[in-house]
């Protein structure tokens, strides 16, 4: 056993297979990396994932990811779990509840209206000469549980820690 671990893991590494560990993950191998990663473009460029701003209802993976001609790999209901974990575990989305996850790249670019004082509150500006445009969409998946209501969009969110009666608003200026 210990030596079939060691021999994943390099394989892993090397990108000839997927194998993760974490308990929701381990119990699948994936021998050609191409049929995961096919399934992540179909699902972030669907037209229903457009239509609905990155809200994915799990049920409509079915639609998106059926086979539409022979060059297409076949995704098994069974597997729909799976590739919506290694999404979560990439930071490409997160659960809304247990029938839908948010793809926090796909949301509305425009910034909704809220309240926020901000003539009263400390501002903090950091420059880069380059922020890739996948800082902010990540950023909004790992914070996702502090979101104040649903104040999130393509460049931006407003975070809320109830504990410490705080609020901020984060934005990316690309």
């Amino acid at each position: 056993e210990k030596s079939q671990n060691v021999l994943v893991d390099f394989l892993h590494d090397l990108g000839v297979v997927l194998h993760f560990r974490e308990f929701e993950l381990e119990d699948t191998h994936v021998l050609n990396p191409k049929w995961v990663t096919e399934a992540v473009y179909r699902i972030i460029n669907s037209e229903i994932l457009t239509e609905c701003k990155g809200l994915l209802r799990l049920g409509s993976l079915r639609d998106i990811l059926k086979k539409r001609n022979d060059k297409d790999y076949d995704y098994p209901t069974i597997q729909y779990k799976y590739i919506i974990g290694l999404m979560k575990k990439f930071e490409l989305c997160y659960e809304i509840d247990g029938n839908a996850v948010l793809i926090p790249d796909l949301l509305d670019v425009q910034e909704q209206q809220f309240d926020f004082d901000y003539d009263s509150s400390l501002r903090f500006v950091i420059e880069y000469d380059f922020l890739p445009r996948s800082v902010m969409p990540r950023f909004i998946v790992k914070m996702s549980k502090n979101i104040k209501g649903e104040l999130r969009w393509r460049t931006g969110v407003v975070l809320e820690d109830i504990n410490l009666g705080s609020t901020a608003v984060i934005k990316a200026d690309n």
